[in-house]
This record gives C-alpha cells, sequence and structure tokens, in this order.
C-alpha cells in the first residue's frame, strides 16, 4: 500500500502475505490468470471455426461471432494487464481483470445462453488463482449478478438459442428436424447431440479444468514457498541456539562447528536416507543445548571440576532435550524433533552402558547419538583445555579405535576410518 515518509513524499509501503511480498505474489498471479484468458479464447474460437463449418445451426453464428471478437478484446487486454511489469504488480489490476472476465461471462452467455452455460463459473475460477478473500467476494457477487442478468438480456437480444431445445424436442419426438442443417440431420438424435452440445461443453471442460490446473499450481508454488520460507527460519533458530551455547561456553571456542562438521564428514560415509542425514546435521549444533542451564562458575571452571560439579554437568543432556522439545515441538516437522532430542539427550551414553544420563547400553542408543558421540570425543581429544594439552589427530584415532565396543558402537569404526583422513584435513585448515 502507499504511505508517506517524514517528508510528506509517497512512498511504498511492502505488506507480506504468509512471508510472500503481495506485490510480486499479484504480479505472478495475473500473468496465470492471462494464461487462463488465453486459453478460454482458443475454446471460443474453436467452437466459432465448427459454427463456421455448419456444425452448429447458422442462426447462432452472428452470436457466436459476437462473443468471440468480445473475448478477443478482452483477452488482449488482460494479456496486457497481466504481463507488463509496472501495471501487473498494482493491487488494483486483479480487481480490473475480474471486472472484463464478469463482462466477457455476461457477454457470451447472453448471446449464446445454454450453449455456454459453463462459462458462469468461468469468472470464479479465474478467482481462485488469486489470494484474496476480498476479491473472492467481489467475483461472488458479479457472478451472481451476471446469472440474474443473462436470461432477462438474452430475451432482448437474440431467440434463446432456440436450436438447443428444438434440438431436445427432436431428440425426444422427431418433430423440428427440418429447424437444422442436413449435416445435422444425417445422423440420429443421440449422435446429434453429441456433436451439437457435447462438442462445445467439452471444449469448455477443458479449459475449465486447465483453469483448476493452473490455480493448484500458483497453490502449491504458494506453498512450496512458503516451505522454504519457514525452513529457513527454522534453521536460522537454530543456528542461534547453538551461538548462544558457543558464546557462554569460553573454554571450548568453535567447538560446535567443528563438531557439526565431523558429524557431516562421519554421515557421508553412512548409507543413510538423505531426509535422516540432513537431520542429523541440523541437529548436531545443538548437542550442547542443555549447557544453558549450567551456572558460569561451573561451565567455566579454569580447572578440572571436583566430582560434584561434574554430576551438576551430567544434567545437561536433560536439560537440552527438555529446552529442544520446548522450542521446535510447534514447527510440525516431527523427524528433525526426535533426532534432535536423541542427540542432546543420548550423546554422552556408551555402548557398554557406563554414560549418562539413562546409562543406556548396545542398541538401546538411538543411531545419530552414537554419530555424536564420535565427533564431540575427536574435538575434546585434539583441542587444548585449561587442564590438558591436545592430542595429536593419530593419538586422537588410536583412543577412538580403542573405544570401539566400549564407548563407542563398534559397527561404526570402519565409517571413523574411512572419514579420519578427510577430519584431519578439516581440522589442518585451522
Amino acid at each position: 500500500m502507499r504511505v508517506r515518509d517524514k517528508n510528506g513524499n509517497k512512498k511504498i509501503q511492502r505488506n507480506y502475505d504468509h512471508g510472500i511480498e503481495t506485490r510480486g505474489s499479484d504480479a505472478l498471479d495475473n500473468r496465470y490468470v492471462a494464461n487462463i484468458h488465453a486459453v478460454f479464447f482458443l475454446v471460443c474460437l474453436v467452437a466459432l471455426i465448427m459454427t463456421e463449418l455448419g456444425l452448429y445451426s447458422q442462426t447462432v453464428l452472428t452470436q457466436i461471432r459476437i462473443g468471440t471478437v468480445v473475448m478477443l478484446i478482452i483477452t488482449i487486454a488482460v494479456q496486457f494487464l497481466g504481463r507488463i511489469p509496472t501495471v501487473s504488480s498494482r493491487g488494483i489490476t486483479k480487481y480490473i481483470i475480474i471486472t472484463l472476465t464478469l463482462i466477457e461471462t455476461l457477454v457470451f452467455v447472453t448471446v449464446l445462453n445454454f450453449m455456454a452455460l459453463l462459462l458462469l463459473c468461468f469468472p470464479v475460477l479465474v478467482t481462485m488463482s488469486y489470494h484474496s478473500t476480498k476479491l473472492s467476494y467481489f467475483t461472488f457477487a458479479g457472478s451472481a449478478l451476471c446469472a440474474l442478468l443473462f436470461p432477462v438480456l438474452g430475451l432482448k437480444i437474440n431467440s434463446w438459442a432456440v436450436d438447443y431445445f428444438y434440438l431436445l424436442i427432436w431428440c425426444v419426438t422427431g418433430e423440428h428436424g427440418d429447424k437444422f442443417p442436413a449435416f445435422i440431420r444425417n445422423y440420429s438424435p443421440a449422435v446429434a447431440v453429441f456433436l451439437f452440445v457435447g462438442t462445445l461443453y467439452f471444449f469448455q471442460i477443458i479449459a475449465i479444468a486447465y483453469c483448476l490446473h493452473t490455480s493448484n499450481k500458483r497453490k502449491r508454488r504458494t506453498y512450496e514457498k512458503q516451505i522454504e520460507i519457514v525452513t529457513r527460519s527454522r534453521d536460522s533458530m537454530l543456528e542461534g541456539m547453538a551461538s548462544v551455547v558457543e558464546n557462554r561456553d569460553n573454554d571450548t571456542g568453535g567447538h560446535i562447528k567443528r563438531t557439526s562438521e565431523v558429524v557431516r564428514i562421519l554421515t557421508r560415509e553412512l548409507s543413510l536416507e538423505d531426509s535422516f542425514r540432513d537431520n542429523i546435521i541440523k541437529a548436531a549444533p545443538l548437542h550442547d543445548l542443555g549447557k544453558i542451564a549450567i551456572p558460569d562458575n561451573i561451565l567455566n571452571k579454569p580447572g578440572r571440576l571436583t566430582e560434584e560439579e561434574f554430576e551438576y554437568i551430567k544434567i545437561h543432556p536433560q536439560k537440552g532435550c527438555d529446552i529442544v522439545n520446548t522450542i521446535l515441538s510447534g514447527l510440525d516437522d516431527d523427524s528433525l524433533l526426535k533426532v534432535t532430542e536423541n542427540i542432546a539427550l543420548y550423546h554422552h551414553e556408551k555402548y557398554d552402558g557406563s554414560g549418562y544420563p539413562k546409562g543406556l547400553k548396545g542398541e538401546e542408543i538411538p543411531f545419530e547419538a552414537k554419530i555424536m558421540a564420535i565427533a564431540d570425543v575427536y574435538d575434546a581429544l585434539v583441542s587444548k583445555r585449561c587442564y590438558k594439552q591436545p592430542m595429536t589427530h593419530e593419538e586422537a584415532c588410536k583412543v577412538i579405535r580403542d573405544s570401539m565396543g566400549t564407548h563407542f558402537d563398534p559397527l561404526l569404526a570402519d565409517c571413523f576410518d574411512k572419514a579420519s583422513q578427510e577430519i584431519y584435513r578439516y581440522y589442518a585448515q585451522g
């Protein structure tokens, strides 16, 4: 909409509908509708050609010529409105297009009456391509008005498409067959109905089906755009939450970034479903989220922790799981939520059952937590702490290999061996 800045100058304020810019959305909608009008004009052109060839009675030839000309003019106008960027992006353009659609519908059903009754739903179908409640009300009111006006105008303009009624009488009684050209009389009434009425309605139904397809395509694109925006927002939120933890723990700077990359490298060596792999990678930065609940004097203590302090540290997996559940439970992505909970809660569990907080062992430990445990321990081994010097890559690898079957799942030994060189190169880059 247009507002004024502090100097009184006009400026454009962008409106967002479900995260999608309204002006860009309107422009795309108008372009889709322009395509729909082109398809419906082709339907009218087919009907005109068939009438010119004598398939339909010559009594409707003038009317269908008028209707086709009107539809051609309005189709050209809609093409202009829907494809010129400066025009198609305006909010009022869609109302102009619907008004023109109502006019051409009224003209066509007036001059052809029952032969074109399906066109009464044309404006409603066109409106389905937009995302505007007000426009829907406007269209419904206009369509209702057209439905009321066309019989009255039809009585004044033509003979209520008498061919249609004569055809019904002919099919039932065999009378009034002389009202139709020889081309029609040569066929049985059933075939005549198919040729005279069925073909016209067939092309109208094809056009309506295209209209519905276009509307569904537009809605699907909008839905995919919304999903993309929600996904980006979710991922940004996850990164922000991980950054909070990283900034609180002065002793493990870069730990979250490094372990997340190790997880990425490890999962590439495993045959996993893409969605499961992506969820593990997204969840990895949140494995220590529960440290938010740990007091600074313990979390940043310059030295080894006492047994009592370590017991306090051991609550962070449960705290992290609780926070993850609170924050992610409303995102309608149960698979990501479950993976993130498992990583946060179980990444300190050990294969032999000596880990914490639940003391799980073997296959009781979720697979994603087993992957996270390797990345977490490797980074701790090769990183400098105030109470220890860093190990070399070879030393750390030996510790992890020796811990297969006790700390880590032995089935992951081959995966770690394959990934170890890439992990080394990553850490070597600094």
